[in-house]
C-alpha cells in the first residue's frame, strides 16, 4: 500500500492541466514551452514536494525526459535533483531509474566517464533493459574504454586534471558583465550547482572552470569570480584534489571581496587540512572566525575541532 499522501483534488486538477499543456506543446515541437509549463505544475506542488503519492514522480520524469530531449542539460539536472527526492531510493530499483537518467544526462554532457559508469551499472542489473532501446547508448556502451579499467563512481578517473584559469590582477569589484555574458555564465553556474547536486564534482568543475573562462580578464575584477572559484574549490574537495582546490581557494581570496568571504576562509581551510598542512588549516580557519564566529563552522565538526585543539576559540 502507498504510504504517500494524496493530493488535494483541487492541486490535483490543476497540475493535470498543466501536464497535458505540456504534452499538448511537446506535441506541437515547442519544447521550451512544454518545459514550462511542467515548471509551473512543480512550482503549484504544495510543499514540502518530494512527498506526494505520483505527481512528484511523473512531474519530475516528465521534465527530464523533455529536458534531455531538448537538449537544455542545466533544466535536465534541476529535473533529475527533483526525482531524486520524489523517488524512494531506498528501493533498488528506483535507484536504477534515476541513475538512467542520470546516464544519459552525462552522455549528453560530454562526461563519458560518467556516463558509463551510471551505465554500466544499470546493464549490470537491466542487461539491455537498460538502453531502452536507445542504440547509440548501447553503442556507447559497448564500445567506449573508461580512463580507468574500472571508472570511479560517481566521481572522476584517477588522474584527472582541470586548467584553473588564474584571476589576474586589478578591480575591486561593482562592473556590470553584458547581459549575453551574464546569462550564459549564469546557466553554467546553475549547471555546477546541479551536478554538484548530483553528486557530480568532476562535471561540476569542468562547468565552474567554463564560466570563469567567460568572465573578461583579469578575471578577479568581477563579484562573480569568488562564487565561481569558491564552488569550484567546493567541487575538488569532493573529489580530494586538494592541491587543485587550495589553488581555487587561494584565487578567490585573490578576487574582489574574496578576503572578507568566511566561506572561502572555511573551505581553504580543509583544503589544507586535506595537505596535512595543520597550521596552514588553522591559519585559514581562524580567518574564518574572526569573520563570522561559531556560526560558519555549523556541521562542521572537524575544521571546528581542528580550531579548538589549537586554542583559537575564546568563547
Amino acid at each position: 500500500m502507498n504510504s504517500k499522501p494524496q493530493l488535494p483534488a483541487d492541486e490535483a486538477g490543476l497540475i493535470d492541466q498543466l501536464i497535458q499543456q505540456a504534452y499538448d506543446r511537446e506535441d506541437a515541437g515547442d519544447l521550451p514551452g512544454a518545459l514550462a509549463s511542467l515548471e509551473e505544475g512543480w512550482d503549484a506542488l504544495p510543499d514540502p514536494k518530494g512527498t506526494w503519492d505520483y505527481y512528484d514522480q511523473g512531474l519530475t520524469t516528465a521534465g527530464a525526459t523533455l529536458a534531455l530531449k531538448s537538449g537544455d542539460l542545466s533544466a535536465a539536472a534541476r529535473w533529475i535533483d527533483r526525482m531524486e527526492k520524489a523517488y524512494s531510493l531506498d528501493d533498488e530499483s528506483s535507484q536504477i531509474y534515476v541513475d538512467g537518467f542520470k546516464a544519459r544526462l552525462f552522455y549528453k554532457g560530454g562526461h563519458h566517464d560518467l556516463a558509463y559508469a551510471y551505465l554500466d551499472a544499470q546493464y549490470k542489473v537491466l542487461g539491455n533493459r537498460a538502453f531502452d532501446g536507445d542504440k547509440e547508448l548501447q553503442r556507447f556502451h559497448r564500445d567506449y574504454v573508461p580512463t580507468e579499467t574500472t571508472p570511479k563512481f560517481p566521481v572522476g578517473p584517477a588522474g584527472w586534471e582541470i586548467d584553473i584559469p588564474a584571476p589576474g590582477v586589478g578591480g575591486t569589484g561593482g562592473l556590470e558583465l553584458e547581459d549575453s555574458v551574464y546569462q550564459r555564465l549564469l546557466a553554467l553556474s546553475e549547471a555546477g550547482d546541479n551536478f554538484s547536486d548530483l553528486e557530480a564534482p568532476q562535471a561540476a568543475a569542468e562547468e565552474y572552470v567554463k564560466a570563469l573562462r567567460l568572465l573578461p580578464e583579469p578575471i578577479a575584477q568581477w563579484e562573480a569570480a569568488v562564487q565561481l572559484y569558491a564552488a569550484l574549490g567546493d567541487a575538488l574537495l569532493a573529489l580530494t584534489q586538494y592541491d587543485e582546490a587550495q589553488r581555487a581557494l587561494q584565487y578567490a581570496l585573490q578576487s574582489a571581496e574574496g578576503r572578507g568571504n568566511a566561506y572561502v576562509w572555511l573551505r581553504l581551510g580543509d583544503a589544507e587540512r586535506g595537505l596535512g598542512n595543520t597550521p596552514g588549516a588553522v591559519e585559514a580557519y581562524t580567518s574564518a572566525y574572526l569573520l563570522a564566529g561559531r556560526e560558519v563552522f555549523e556541521d562542521e565538526d572537524e575544521a571546528w575541532n581542528t580550531l579548538v585543539a589549537a586554542g583559537i576559540p575564546t568563547d
